[in-house]
């Protein structure tokens, strides 16, 4: 299993799996935007983070690139 892939699939465990995904934010440097994504990725899956970054940014694909990369 890739470590990306291992990092941000939750386990069922949501407080090991946030703190997982906070860890890797550190890690990497994130801005405080992409570290809460990373949290949202790692507790509730890659599906669910795309759909609250775009929630986020109202809906605007290109809104939400620029705010998260």
């Amino acid at each position: 299993m890739d470590t990306l892939k291992k990092i941000f699939t939750p386990t069922g465990n949501k407080k090991k799996d946030k703190e997982r995904g906070q860890e890797y934010a550190k890690v990497v440097g994130m801005d405080e935007a992409n570290s809460k994504m990373a949290v949202v990725m790692a507790t509730k899956g890659p599906k669910a983070a795309a759909k609250a970054m775009m929630k986020d940014c109202g809906g605007d694909y290109w809104e939400m690139r620029a705010k998260y990369g």
